[in-house]
Parts: structure tokens; C-alpha cells; sequence
């Protein structure tokens, strides 16, 4: 049973290497052992949490984590992170998961990801020995990347100009900077499918450097969380702050207000003297 004391010496017996190794593979069709890894994992495919997901989600996580129950524990230990037990994954163990795949930063905070949702929705539905998220205490590694670059307004425009009104080109251009669809639902978009969405695309530049506040781009394009829309509020507030900051720079201003020298200079670098104050009699 996950949780007790016989599924914590199973779980770091095989981290230790101390078990038999088991199968490297699982054979088709046959169902994971109850509390495993892959035993949740396969609940969580068949969860309202997952199946809302949309189509290119749901085929990235599916890889991410059909890959993770097929990784060996160690290059030692044959046992596959999928026939461990679930209640017992401690957060080193998850931290030594994404550490993996250190030169990847982006596929290993896929992982982290990944792991967090499955663990959520386990401790959701209450599944026994689910009380914590381990994966939750591991912090993403840092990328340095932005995320895809959006369009600048003058890339836009640009665009525009070679593309003009009328063309399949300009048309894509509107569809996807104007309704807010994401990408897949962009290519099939239809009279019968407007609807809201929630893709970040270069209208939430647009709205943003207009002076649209984060409730209001997650008001437009469907956000749930406000990290979304901060990302391009604090772009536009950036720019706004650079362009006022600009006429700071200037030497005649500067001049005007610095404070005045201390007084004239001789040739020798000594300073003169103050000449004597006329005192009236």
C-alpha cells in the first residue's frame, strides 16, 4: 500500500540497488502495479485534469511522462522510475530527475512540470500516501530565454505592408493578433468557431503598451493566472519608464541642477579667496 513503511523500504531498496532488477520494459497491455509511478500516471491520462487539456498538450505531457517511467533509476539500477512507488518520491529524488537533464534546462523543467500536475491531481482525488508535492519544492532551472520572440509593433507593420488586406497572409496576421485563438485552433478556425481564447500573442503587446492593465489582458485572452499577463505589462511599463527616463540624460540639465562649483580657480590650483564683505558704517 503507498505510504507504508513496506512501500518506503521497496522505494529505497531499489534507489540502493539492494532488489532484484526487474523488468526494463513493460509489456504492452499489461496494466502498472498499483501505486507505482506508472499506476498514477495512467489515472491521471484518464482524469478531467488531463483530457481538458488540449490536443498538443496532451501529446507533450504524454511523452514527457511515458519517457520518465521508462528511465532507468541509475545507469547501476535497472528498475524503472515507473515500478517505483509514488506515496515515497522524496524531493531529492525529483531534484536528481531534472539535475538529468542539466544540460536541457527546458526539457528538464518540462519534467518538473509535468510531475507537479500528475502529483496535484493526486492529491486532489486523494489517492492514498499523496499528501505532499515534492516536485513543487524543486525550483525550474534558469534558461535565459524569453520564450518565443512576439512581433514588435514595426514587424507588424512591416508585415502588413508586404502582405496587404486581401491576401491569405494578412488574414492569418488578423486571425492570430486580433481573436486571441491559440495556434492549433488558429488553422482551423471557422465562422462556427469563434470563440475566446487565451494565446500570448503580439495583441497583448499591442493592448499592453496602450495602457491595458494585467486584469484587463487576462479579461482578453482567457488567462487564468496573472503571471501571463505580467509578463507583458512589465514590458510596457519598461519602455514607458525608458522614454521618460531619456530627456534625464541630458548634460544641459544636468547642468542646470548640479550644485554650483565652490568657487573660482587659480592657474596654480589654489582657490581665491573670497573678497572681504563691505560693512556699512
Amino acid at each position: 500500500m503507498p505510504g507504508t513503511d513496506e512501500f518506503g523500504g521497496e522505494y529505497q531498496a531499489a534507489l540502493n540497488g539492494k532488489i532484484e532488477p526487474r523488468e526494463t520494459e513493460q509489456p504492452q497491455g499489461t496494466r502498472a502495479k498499483n501505486g507505482s509511478q506508472r499506476w498514477l500516471i495512467e489515472q491521471y491520462y484518464a482524469s478531467a485534469e488531463f483530457t481538458r487539456l488540449d490536443t498538443s498538450t496532451k501529446s507533450a505531457r504524454h511523452g514527457i511522462l511515458d519517457n520518465l517511467c521508462s528511465e532507468p533509476v541509475s545507469d547501476e539500477i535497472s528498475n524503472l522510475i515507473g515500478s517505483l512507488p509514488y506515496a515515497s518520491m522524496p524531493t531529492s529524488k525529483v531534484r536528481a530527475l531534472r539535475d538529468r537533464k542539466a544540460e536541457f534546462p527546458e526539457a528538464a523543467n518540462g519534467h518538473i512540470k509535468a510531475l507537479r500536475q500528475v502529483v496535484k491531481y493526486a492529491i486532489a482525488a486523494e489517492h492514498p500516501g499523496a499528501e505532499r508535492n515534492p516536485a513543487r519544492d524543486v525550483p525550474y532551472m534558469k534558461t535565459g530565454s524569453q520564450g518565443f520572440h512576439t512581433w514588435t509593433i514595426a514587424e507588424v507593420l512591416q508585415y502588413a505592408k508586404k502582405h496587404p488586406i486581401g491576401t491569405k497572409a494578412h488574414l492569418a496576421l488578423a486571425l492570430l493578433l486580433f481573436t486571441g485563438q491559440r495556434r492549433s485552433d488558429v488553422v482551423k478556425f471557422g465562422r462556427q468557431h469563434i470563440k475566446n481564447g487565451w494565446l500570448t500573442f503580439t495583441g497583448a503587446c499591442i493592448a499592453a503598451e496602450n495602457g491595458a492593465a494585467e486584469k484587463q489582458l487576462m479579461a482578453i485572452f482567457g488567462w487564468q493566472a496573472m503571471k501571463e499577463a505580467a509578463h507583458y505589462t512589465k514590458r510596457a511599463n519598461q519602455q514607458r519608464l525608458a522614454a521618460s527616463a531619456i530627456p534625464l540624460l541630458s548634460l544641459d540639465q544636468t547642468a542646470n541642477n548640479s550644485l554650483p562649483l565652490l568657487g573660482p580657480v587659480e592657474e596654480s590650483g589654489s582657490k581665491r579667496g573670497k573678497k572681504p564683505r563691505k560693512i556699512k558704517a
